[in-house]
Parts: structure tokens; sequence; C-alpha cells
């Protein structure tokens, strides 16, 4: 009888506490996974749109063109002093770009998510790289970053929450690359928040970019992505993506280039006053040196009373880049 009693005691016991577990893995999933409608569901390929800052995303910026981007004096010694062929050094070749470059760069990607096993929680967003970029995860399980002194990447550690139907995420121990493709550089103090948000087929990423090392206020920036059907469809916007049509994932060997650069005994570098594109942008489209060299005074429309005394408006036609679409018009003769 005493048998039977404590059989019955532990079958009740075990069923409580299944049910117990049941109810706490329907909270958590409840709550990981709070937001996730047809407006703030991120997965699926995205195609990078990029109808704006065309030039700086697919063929680049000029040299000494920092215009909008709040560096200091040591970013802009160092971004004076960066040459093309520095990529071309044995030990920089396979190196990717910084996590920014989603940002800055013209590859679309892919997003996926991963739950907890055991409670069936959002776990994390998986964001796929590229030929030059590393693959990056949002930790959304509320987990703390590391220490200060665990390993940096170029990818870094990124942690997410949902503020409504967007996606905020932070990313630290980034290592210290290049922040924009014509030498402007990032330390591994750098801090990148961005906010992930859904339009129907449209995302729009903005990234608020903190690095107390190089500049002296945010960097913002803010890009639109399209949902797409492939992986190969949203690789790289439609203007390009004929020549690419089914970009891998980073996968670098590095070997010699220039045998006067990439034998690993030289390093590609210019000389303080030896820069010869530094008057590039002022000779090219009339922009004054004082906003070609870039500082945080150079983000705000107030910039321009400033200048009004000293600049004169360019005449005749634009012949490169023009209008932002990285093409002068028929015969050149696009207008300024």
């Amino acid at each position: 009888m005493i048998h039977r009693c404590s059989l019955r005691v532990r079958s009740a016991t075990v069923a409580a506490t299944a049910l117990l577990i049941a109810v706490s893995a329907s909270a958590a999933f409840g709550a990981g996974n709070q937001g996730l409608s047809s407006v703030s569901d991120l997965s699926g390929y995205w195609e990078t749109l990029m109808q704006q800052d065309f030039q700086i995303r697919e063929a680049g910026p000029d040299f000494v063109s920092y215009l909008g981007v709040p560096i200091n004096s040591d970013a802009r010694a160092a971004a004076l002093s960066y040459s093309a062929d520095t990529v071309e050094e044995y030990q920089r070749e396979c190196e990717p770009w910084p996590v920014t470059y989603l940002l800055m760069g013209p590859f679309g990607f892919k997003m996926t998510s991963t739950s907890d096993p055991i409670s069936g929680a959002l776990q994390a967003w998986h964001v796929t790289g590229a030929i030059d970029r590393l693959p990056m995860v949002i930790w959304m399980d509320g987990r703390t970053p590391p220490n200060r002194e665990a390993l940096h990447t170029y990818h870094g550690f990124t942690t997410g929450v949902w503020d409504g139907d967007t996606l905020v995420t932070t990313t630290s121990h980034v290592k210290d690359g290049w922040l924009t493709r014509n030498g402007v550089p990032n330390s591994n103090q750098e801090h990148v928040t961005m906010f992930w948000t859904r339009h129907g087929d449209l995302l729009t990423i903005t990234g608020f970019i903190h690095d107390p090392v190089y500049l002296t206020a945010p960097y913002v920036l803010s890009r639109p992505w399209r949902h797409r059907d492939s992986l190969s469809a949203a690789q790289l916007d439609d203007s390009v993506a004929d020549n690419y049509p089914d970009l891998p994932p980073m996968n670098c060997m590095p070997e010699e280039e220039d045998p006067g650069i990439s034998n690993g005994y030289h390093v590609a570098s210019i000389l303080p006053g030896e820069n010869r594109l530094l008057m590039t942008d002022p000779q090219m489209y009339h922009i004054p040196l004082s906003a070609a060299l870039g500082g945080a005074q150079t983000m705000y429309p107030q910039f321009r009373k400033t200048l009004k005394r000293n600049y004169t408006v360019p005449q005749g036609y634009c012949k490169t880049n023009c209008m932002g679409t990285g093409l002068a018009g028929s015969g050149g003769n696009s207008f300024f």
C-alpha cells in the first residue's frame, strides 16, 4: 500500500514538473520571439540598394575625401598616409573589412535565425558574410559581452534586443582596421549600434559608429535593402549583379601580387606632406580642401555658411561620378 501511494506521489510530482517546464518553455518562447510578426521577421535574402552613395559603396570613395566623417587629427593623419598598395601587403591581402562594411559595401546578405533547443526561444540571428566580410552573429538570448581583454575580431561580438518592431544590435570587440575604403582607420575600442527595421519587402539599417580613438562624434549611416528570393540575386545591386552571378563567402589565400610590396619586407605608406592626391576633390568638384579633409563640422548643413565667402560655384559640366551614379552622363555632359 505504501509502495502504491509512493508511486502515485512520484507520478504527480513528475506530471507537475513536466507542466511547469512546458509553461516555462512557452513563456520563454513568447518572450524570446516577442514582435516576430511579418514586419519584424528579418529572415531571408536581402539585396543592397545603392541609389544613395553609389560611388562609395561600389567603386569606393575618392582618396582624401573624408567629407561628412567626424574624424580627429590622428585619424586624418593616418588616412593621409594610407596607400592603395596597403591591401597588397602579404600580411594584409586576406584581411576582411570590419562589421561596419555591412553599411558601406555593395553586397547583400542572407539572414537566418536559430532557436534554443530546450525552450524554443529565439537564440540568435545569423548574417552571412561576403567575399571580403565575415559572417555576423547577433545573440538574442541575453548573454553578456566578454571582458574587454577578450579576443577582438573583424565581425566583433554582437547582442540584440527588440524595441517594438525594430531590432537594436550592439557590437563591441571589433578588431582595429579600416572604417572607410580610403584609409580612415577604426580602433579596437569602436562600438557600433544598429537599428534594423523592416517595412514590407524593404529593410532599413541605421548604424551609429562610436570610436573614442579616431572619431569626435558618432558617425551615422543609414542604408536600405530589398527582400529577394535567392542569394545570387541578393548579393549585389542589379546594376552590377550580372558580373558576379554567384559570389562565394570569403575564402582567401595570400600570394605575392606585387614583388615590390607583397614580399613581406615592404610597407606601403605615404610620408607626411607627400600625398599627391591631396587636391583631388578640390580640383575635380570645386570642394574646398577644408571640406574634403572632413571632421565633425562637415556633417552639418551649417558648415556651408563658413564656406560662403571663399566658395565658388563650379561652372560647366561634371566629368566623373556625376549625380551619384558613378558614371558621367552621355558624352560626359551631365550637369554638375
